[in-house]
């Protein structure tokens, strides 16, 4: 069955690397990663960032995690927002708790991170993006609008663009890929 065909090429790639020792049931090893609750912390990780050897050729990919449809909607709230630097680095920026409890250093830490990204001016990489920044510009990350426009990459449209008829989730990418 042709529509079948890139899940049985994926499923012979499973097999072979199974096969030469690689376990995806354990957890990976040699991961750094974040959490920014606190105005503090954000200044703290931004400044390890600015420290990495990666950071010479400044690029962010960014992610937000988000309850509702649509930011204008009642009850819907941001999560979070996820940003990497480096291989196998990642920091979680806490906007809201359970239940969409707003964290009181939100607004400071999007101050500071809207600082950050203008004073570096990153490029900016996503996994369809554009959906994510519907919840981060109304968030106050008025900057990743700008950033974006100028220099930023979708992988998700990336994808899109080769392989029309692909699946397009990041999960099934990065497996199909890497």
């Amino acid at each position: 069955v042709p529509e079948l065909y890139e899940d049985f090429l994926r499923s012979i790639g499973n097999l072979k690397q199974l096969l030469s020792g690689v376990r995806f049931d354990r957890k990976e090893s040699g991961l750094v990663r974040h959490v920014a609750k606190t105005a503090e912390s954000l200044r703290n990780i931004l400044w390890d960032a600015k420290q990495s050897p990666e950071w010479s050729r400044p690029r962010l990919a960014i992610d937000a995690e988000w309850h509702g449809d649509h930011p204008c909607n009642p009850g819907s709230y941001i999560r979070c927002f996820q940003f990497s630097w480096a291989p196998q680095t990642a920091a979680l920026v806490e906007m809201c708790g359970v239940g969409g409890t707003v964290n009181p250093e939100a607004r400071e830490m999007v101050r500071i991170f809207n600082d950050f990204l203008l004073e570096h001016r990153p490029q900016l990489i996503g996994h369809f993006l554009t959906a994510d920044l519907e919840w981060l510009i109304p968030a106050g990350l008025y900057s990743l609008y700008d950033l974006w426009k100028e220099k930023g990459f979708d992988t998700g449209l990336a994808a899109h663009s080769i392989w029309e008829s692909s699946r397009l989730k990041l999960e099934y990418l990065a497996h199909k890929h890497m």
